[in-house]
């Protein structure tokens, strides 16, 4: 495997709607992924617990004394919560949609098959084995929670040294790839194809040896040269999965 990195990533990745769809799925799953890793850095502290209700109290008496003040006083205020949502706006609220029904799809496939268990257990002999270690390793352990994957990767000599020397898109895309094939099968389940790729991307962008812009690009790209066009034919993203969860319903 040779080490590439980010310089794989195009800049304008970061602003691409796939971009901003899979963000917008890796920050729902973000606080679920960081409970499985350190609950008890989750659990507030007594003073922090009192500290935070002393904040909302004061909240509270600010904003009683707002109930006071005579609306003719602000009533530019008024006028700017009756504006119309902008462009960007409405577009947020799209991204945000787009990845709460990617969402739905995974968490109504959890069950997913046993066909992921590694066919062989010898230890790797070769940079070709190497290789197809690490992406049959990543295959089994990516239908596994993200604390799992992260732990294994921290443990497993090859897959560390994948993150931390050769981690790449080829790589992304290979495993991407071979999960997808294994999951979905059939061309026709492309709303689950790109939920899984989702999910895919926002589990490596929680493994701590690498940057997290840049399993976020991988996903991106990815998502670009497979299902942008399926997307575009159906009228956009948001559309097109609207369309084919009824088909599938219908």
């Amino acid at each position: 495997m040779s080490p590439t990195g980010a310089s794989e990533m195009n800049g304008t990745e970061t602003g691409c709607m796939e971009f901003r769809i899979l963000m917008a799925y890796a920050q729902r799953r973000r606080p679920e992924l960081k409970a499985q890793h350190s609950p008890e850095e989750e659990r507030p502290s007594p003073t922090a617990r009192e500290h935070k209700a002393s904040e909302t109290s004061k909240a509270k008496k600010r904003y009683g004394w707002k109930k006071l003040i005579p609306k003719c006083v602000h009533p530019q205020e008024e006028e700017r919560s009756e504006q119309p949502p902008t462009r960007d706006q409405a577009e947020e609220k799209d991204v945000e949609e787009i990845a709460g029904k990617l969402q739905e799809i995974v968490d109504s496939r959890q069950n997913l098959p046993g066909v992921f268990c590694l066919s062989d257990s010898i230890e790797p002999d070769g940079i070709e084995d190497e290789e197809q270690y690490t992406i049959q390793r990543l295959v089994e352990l990516l239908k596994e929670s993200g604390d799992k994957l992260n732990q294994e990767i921290k443990t497993d000599k090859y897959l560390s040294k994948c993150f931390k020397e050769a981690y790449s898109y080829s790589l992304f895309k290979k495993v991407t790839d071979m999960f997808l094939e294994r999951v979905c099968s059939s061309a026709a389940q492309e709303p689950a194809r790109i939920a899984f790729t989702a999910d895919i991307t926002a589990k490596l962008t929680a493994v701590d040896n690498h940057p997290m812009n840049q399993s976020m690009g991988f996903g991106a790209k990815y998502l670009r040269e497979h299902f942008s066009t399926w997307a575009q034919r159906h009228g956009g993203w948001e559309k097109a999965l609207n369309n084919a969860e009824e088909e599938e319903v219908e």
